[in-house]
């Protein structure tokens, strides 16, 4: 899980979507606000729609793959922020990112915002002890790759388990981000774990073949293709990481010694 590159609609597109999040936005009451969105989205225009999977094709990179899980392709237009308690923020481009079913699904409604006291509070159980009101005040626990940096919150340990773990025990608002994120959507499940050691090896051949090659003398459209190879590799974040550990790495900080223009991949 890593932030994704940003890009911008085009103003007809952007236009559309603000002319339908007003119309969710005139209703008076949240209930009403929380029905209409729901109700406007799945009704939404299919060829602007049609148009915004391909903005979020270009932004999940070449492979298409889940922006949570990085592992599955995904197709599914998921709002980081839940409709149920956003509506204003349904028709908002920037909640807007392409994840998979597992990933949709799992995380689906959970959400929760940690007030400044500390408390962390659940929306789902904050909407079934007190009815359809706005999320209270305080800082949203899921980390939005849209516009955050999950690795400043998380790291992946690639010296012996390949999972997912909070990167600063000592911040704690920073800290149970982290953890509600991890949880949520389930991003040291055994298959991703697996996927990301495959993924590491893949990583380090690929930098080791391009080292080779480029002592060997290999023209500059040649080591373009490796750069492109490598680059559309899955499971960026081990890649990312990779270049972050790497004086942990004693063999890939030697590679990259040899290669530095890999560390700007």
């Amino acid at each position: 899980m890593y932030k994704l590159p940003e890009l911008a609609l085009n103003a007809t597109d952007a236009a559309a979507l603000a002319n339908k999040q007003r119309q969710v936005n005139r209703k008076r009451s949240f209930p009403e606000r929380v029905a209409a969105a729901k109700s406007a989205f799945a009704g939404k225009p299919a060829s602007l729609f049609g148009r915004i999977r391909e903005k979020l094709k270009l932004m999940s990179g070449d492979l298409v793959r889940c922006a949570y899980c990085e592992d599955s392709c995904a197709d599914e237009v998921e709002h980081v922020r839940p409709k149920d308690f956003y509506p204003e923020r349904v028709f908002d481009w920037s909640n807007y990112l392409f994840s998979c079913g597992p990933c949709n699904t799992g995380k689906n409604n959970n959400y929760a915002v940690i007030e400044a006291s500390g408390r962390i509070v659940d929306l789902v159980a904050h909407r079934a002890q007190l009815g359809v009101i706005p999320p209270p005040a305080g800082t949203e626990a899921f980390i939005d790759p849209r516009i955050e940096e999950p690795l400043d919150y998380l790291w992946l340990d690639l010296g012996r388990s390949f999972r997912f773990a909070v990167l600063d025990e000592s911040d704690a608002l920073k800290a149970a981000r982290a953890e509600a994120t991890i949880r949520w959507l389930k991003l040291n499940r055994d298959m991703l774990v697996e996927a990301r050691i495959n993924a590491f090896s893949g990583y380090r051949d690929r930098l080791a073949q391009y080292v080779a090659r480029k002592a060997a003398g290999d023209s500059g459209d040649q080591l373009q293709n490796r750069i492109r190879e490598l680059k559309r590799s899955p499971h960026r974040t081990v890649w990312l990481e990779i270049k972050r550990q790497r004086s942990l790495l004693p063999e890939l900080d030697g590679f990259f010694r040899q290669a530095p223009e890999a560390l700007s991949w």
